[in-house]
């Protein structure tokens, strides 16, 4: 049995940084070039990436027993994936080869001087998953982990999320979804069925506006409507300024960790796969938030998504983390 299994994009990841020069074009948050205009950008790194092979490597440098489910293409960018998945220990037991897809694709533009960056995505196999692919499995016919994490689905994949979800809750596993902006657009009663069966739902806080229609700048009121839909814990993310977690009890505000800053790409799968961890480490809402901003702060330290993870090792000195309840 494994502790953890996890779904979700597996990519290439093309990671190369924008020029000192790139500019915010005003509050609208965008960065602006002119056509015509040659940009020299910094030099490329490879790393592999996507939601579901992120979170699996967090949860495997933690220790725990953990496979990823999804899909990659059978090329190179592929066999990268796999090669970083062996070296964190992860299972590639329930990974599928695609032949039709090549694996997913992502460029990341990303900007020191402003903490964040632009992903260009091109879809590939892991954005294809089917439900016989997922239902046609034979470890299906017996209970096999006691977590279920799914990270955020897009295109077909997000067909499978409430076959996973019943898939889980009949093998009497816990569920934590942290569901893709497609998905809260897309909405309907698979997916508010799938919200209702989770133990552990996460946003960020723009996604829980969407997700709870309320366009208004009061962060309780918002955690408080989208508690309305999902029976276990809420755990609202906001950047900087840190995150919201609620219970059906209670509501508790984190402050982030001012770690020092080279890169964000992954720093919400590292939170959520370290909030996760320690929900299943010590059964504490405390321990989590402590262990998911230590794990996105030693993330956005280094440049790609996962070699500024957490491990095991690093349990035992965590850094101290403001956290109030409201």
């Amino acid at each position: 049995m494994f502790d953890v299994i996890t779904f979700g994009s597996a990519t290439c990841d093309i990671l190369t940084e924008l020029p000192s020069g790139a500019k915010e074009n005003g509050e609208s948050r965008k960065i602006c070039f002119a056509l015509g205009e040659k940009i020299f950008l910094g030099e490329p790194r490879f790393f592999s990436g996507g939601g579901g092979t992120n979170t699996a490597c967090s949860f495997a440098n933690f220790g725990l027993k953990t496979a990823y489910w999804g899909k990659v293409g059978n090329d190179l960018f592929g066999e990268a994936v796999i090669n970083d998945l062996k070296r964190f220990k992860v299972s590639d037991k329930l990974l599928i080869k695609d032949r039709s897809y090549p694996t997913a694709l992502s460029i990341i533009l990303s900007s020191e001087e402003q903490r964040d960056r632009v992903i260009l995505v091109h879809r590939g196999a892991c954005h294809f998953l089917t439900k016989p692919e997922i239902l046609g499995n034979k470890i299906t016919a017996a209970p096999f982990a006691k977590w279920f994490y799914i990270a955020p689905l897009y295109g077909q994949s997000t067909d499978v999320l409430r076959p996973v979800v019943e898939l889980a809750k009949n093998s009497n596993a816990k569920v934590a979804m942290n569901p893709s902006g497609e998905q809260i657009e897309k909405g309907g009663a698979d997916f508010e069925a799938a919200v209702a069966l989770s133990d552990v739902l996460l946003m960020n806080m723009e996604e829980a506006k969407h997700f709870t229609k309320i366009d208004a700048n009061d962060d309780i009121i918002i955690m408080k409507k989208a508690r309305d839909f999902c029976p276990g814990i809420v755990v609202i993310t906001k950047g900087k300024e840190g995150a919201l977690i609620g219970s059906q009890q209670d509501i508790w505000q984190a402050e982030a960790d001012r770690a020092e800053f080279k890169e964000a790409t992954g720093a919400g799968d590292a939170f959520a796969s370290g909030f996760v961890a320690g929900l299943f480490l010590q059964n504490k809402i405390d321990y989590g938030i402590i262990l998911g901003m230590a794990n996105s702060a030693g993330c956005v330290s280094r440049a790609g998504a996962k070699n500024g993870l957490l491990a095991k090792k690093d349990l035992n000195n965590l850094p101290q983390v403001a956290i109030k309840k409201i």
